[in-house]
């Protein structure tokens, strides 16, 4: 195996570290609706213009914390 081939490898592996780790932050949820939007795929999204990222990150919010919480 030659040094560009497992430099390449390191590469691909650093670029999917990166990216599972955005997907398992939620680092990436503006960008994975803005894809399902444009599939139409997202619940009520027919027809309808995406939001912005701060009405996304409002929304996200208002639905995490307009159910209560049950650990008490």
């Amino acid at each position: 195996m030659t040094i560009a081939r497992i430099g390449s490898n390191a590469m691909f592996a650093a670029r999917r570290l990166a990216w599972w780790l955005r997907q398992w932050s939620g680092d990436a949820a503006y960008e994975n609706y803005l894809g399902c939007v444009g599939r139409d795929t997202y619940p009520g999204a027919a027809g309808r213009k995406p939001l912005s990222p701060k009405e996304f990150y409002l929304d996200s919010v208002r639905r995490r914390y307009s159910t209560p919480s049950r650990c008490c």
